[in-house]
């Protein structure tokens, strides 16, 4: 081993380190200032793997009305850049919220290049409840514009399960969501129109919201997904029969399939135009129930795929299922308290003989401890092991295993700093290459 790359890595050993001994430092004896008011998820958590959950996506993620869901203090937790007008805007039906995520990570081995990677997402939106503005209720109008700056890291490290939920191939800035939504029939009827983002909607787990792996977010066998940061026209409708069943379907413009940047556009292509006229389809049927929830639903979308064996077919269609459920309550009988033990699991499929698809079987399952130290009642940590079954016709020789550790310190109610820890096995479907080990620290604000 040449003696530079000995002190690069030493001094890239030496800088986690730091990080890492400063997380825990705070962990371990935070300062008067450090102990939050509540959970920062409550406020404007960051994406979650490549989507933008707000406090109204959270609401609408439960079989059950929105009207039995318990409204966050929004006022109480970001950075209070609004004073009073934040209150005075929210009795007249206005929700203003923003965010910025700070990524820093580097291979400790493995990799095609050993440099550190600094990436940064800002995102603000608004919500209109029209019940205020309009008198109308049921109905919200509903905002989302965010830019990324940086490089995506996986181009150095090689993974096909990309370490950092907002890498992005460019930088940019974008209206990346507008919808409307509207809920009828004592809320057992729900529809949204719009530029939506189909993660927000489908095919998410809500246990697996603070893990930086894109994995953690949608499956990758689900590769036509309208996903950050390419979030696409469609009609979504949701009912809920009872308060433990919900079924929905939805239709997306498809375009983002043929190469059209469907995160910077509007309309257009939904309705059919000379750079695609095809469409994506999916729908989830879920049971829920106090701590637990389990759903799966089909795909489609309705391209011409080429298949290996040579012709073609007129759509694809693949599926998926969730699964999540809280183990263990530190306070039971406490309602909000988030502390306690979740575990989770996924699965997705897609076809193997098409030359499009290059993730068959993908299967992740993991933990989440909420306030597992004493007196860190806001802290989370988790463990999660994802598992892709990559196409041997499309070219790999090997399938891809990664799993990540993190511990989330939250210092204040709108600040929170979140050490995480990746390994790689086979990265990119390729044995020969050197296993891949990635750490990372992210810096998330709410305003």
């Amino acid at each position: 081993m040449s003696s530079s790359f000995k002190n690069i890595t030493i001094s890239r050993i030496a800088k986690m380190l730091c990080t890492t001994s400063l997380v825990f430092g705070f962990v371990l004896c935070p300062p008067a200032w450090a102990k939050p008011a509540h959970r920062f998820g409550d406020v404007a958590r960051p994406p979650r793997h490549g989507h933008h959950a707000t406090t109204a996506a959270n609401a609408e993620r439960s079989s059950a009305p929105a009207s039995s869901q318990e409204t966050p203090d929004v006022s109480a937790g970001p950075i209070d850049w609004l004073g009073q007008d934040r209150a005075t805007l929210e009795e007249r039906g206005v929700a203003i919220e923003a965010r910025l995520v700070v990524d820093w990570s580097g291979p400790f081995s493995g990799g095609s290049r050993k440099r550190d990677t600094a990436r940064s997402l800002f995102d603000v939106n608004v919500a209109f409840d029209l019940e205020p503005i309009l008198g109308l209720s049921g109905g919200t109008l509903f905002m989302d514009a965010y830019g990324f700056w940086g490089r995506n890291g996986a181009n150095d490290t090689g993974e096909f399960l990309i370490y950092s939920n907002i890498d992005a191939d460019d930088e940019r800035f974008q209206l990346a969501e507008v919808w409307y939504e509207q809920y009828l029939f004592s809320e057992r009827l729900r529809i949204k129109l719009g530029k939506v983002e189909a993660n927000s909607e489908f095919a998410f787990v809500d246990a697996a919201g603070d893990f930086i792996n894109s994995s953690a977010g949608p499956s990758p066998t689900i590769f036509p997904l309208p996903t950050y940061p390419e979030p696409a026209m469609s009609v979504n409708v949701f009912a809920y029969p009872t308060d433990f069943f919900y079924l929905g379907a939805a239709v997306y413009d498809g375009a983002g399939n043929d190469g059209v940047p469907t995160g910077k556009r509007g309309p257009k292509t939904f309705f059919s135009s000379s750079k695609s006229n095809d469409y994506f389809a999916i729908g989830e049927v879920g049971f829920v129930w106090d701590g637990g929830r389990i759903a799966a639903g089909p795909w489609f979308h309705t391209a011409d795929f080429e298949r290996w064996e040579g012709g073609s077919d007129d759509g694809t269609v693949g599926m998926f299922a969730v699964a999540e459920y809280q183990v263990w309550r530190e306070n039971p009988k406490a309602d909000g308290d988030e502390q306690g033990v979740a575990v989770f699991g996924r699965y997705g499929y897609a076809d193997k003989d098409l030359m499009d698809v290059e993730a068959v079987h993908h299967i992740g399952v993991g933990v989440l401890w909420n306030g597992a130290i004493p007196g860190r009642d806001d802290d989370a940590v988790g463990l999660r092991l994802s598992w892709v079954d990559l196409s041997d016709e499309a070219g790999f020789n090997s399938n891809e295993t990664a799993l990540e550790l993190f511990y989330l310190c939250q210092l204040t109610s709108f600040l929170g700093v979140k050490a995480d820890l990746q390994y790689f096995a086979n990265p990119a479907g390729d044995d020969s290459a050197t296993d891949v080990v990635v750490g990372g620290l992210r810096i998330e604000v709410g305003f």
